[in-house]
């Protein structure tokens, strides 16, 4: 049985377009305790299936794509898995669920298979289904850049957050598809996010697509400072202390149905 973790973005830096079609950013992603649960188990045959608490995941599934092109990279044959997921982690949420659970099975196919293949290998594999990925797949938390390979392992002090999910799921290709680089944005670093002079580039894209939720950040930006993550669909506020979160969950109308989570240090 294995924990796939969710992250948050705290921030996101959209900088220049590559030549590969992605774009290269700069972010923070930081561990926090919100988390799925997996569990893998061998198969005499050559299926892989997957089971989950939400049915729509069991027919199109990160999972089984990048379990697949483990396979037919290490060449193992003749082995098949039941794979069971239970989703906590919102999904199309900006919390990174799909590619922590990517991650995860990545490692645990690695070892239940006996692959034995570098935590390296591991990372270069799996950018070819999911620029997020090799974060999940690398020790505590990250200065990240590039479009998402270039990975800094960095402190963070620990912090609790009030999580508010819109109950929207977003698309991260489209909402990179409604990028318009801002030829002013330039590279930022540690200083510039401690001073707050950085914030989620995606923000207003989001805001001004989904009518729903510039509603949604109106009213909650009146209990405080309201941060995005990722493309979209999660709003967070960030608490010094438990006390604070907990104090400020309560506050917060029971219909946006807040959650209070811990960043993880360590994980």
């Amino acid at each position: 049985q294995y924990k796939s973790y969710a992250k948050l973005n705290l921030f996101i830096r959209i900088l220049e377009k590559r030549l590969d079609g992605y774009h290269n950013l700069q972010s923070i992603f930081e561990k926090i305790n919100l988390f799925d649960v997996l569990t893998f188990e061998s198969r005499r045959d050559n299926k892989i299936l997957l089971k989950s608490n939400i049915k729509a995941l069991e027919e199109e599934n990160i999972i089984i794509d990048v379990i697949n092109l483990m396979k037919e990279k290490s060449k193992v044959k003749n082995i098949g898995l039941n794979i069971n997921l239970r989703k906590n982690i919102p999904i199309g949420a900006g919390l990174g669920g799909g590619s922590s659970n990517a991650a995860t099975a990545l490692i645990a196919v690695n070892r239940l298979w006996k692959i034995n293949k570098s935590n390296g290998y591991l990372k270069r594999l799996s950018l070819s289904i999911g620029s997020d990925i090799p974060f999940f797949l690398s020790h505590g938390n990250a200065w990240i850049e590039g479009r998402g390979d270039i990975i800094t392992s960095i402190y963070t002090k620990p912090r609790w957050y009030v999580l508010v999910h819109a109950n929207v799921c977003i698309s991260t290709k489209k909402m990179y598809e409604l990028v318009r680089i801002n030829k002013t944005n330039h590279k930022c670093d540690y200083d510039d996010y401690t001073k707050n002079l950085v914030g989620n580039d995606f923000l207003n894209i989001v805001l001004s697509t989904f009518p729903k939720l510039r509603t949604m950040y109106n009213k909650l930006s009146k209990f405080g400072d309201l941060n995005l993550t990722g493309t979209g669909g999660t709003f967070f506020f960030i608490c010094d202390s438990e006390f604070e979160a907990k104090n400020l969950h309560e506050t917060i109308p029971r219909k946006y149905n807040p959650k209070v989570v811990e960043s993880l240090i360590s994980l």
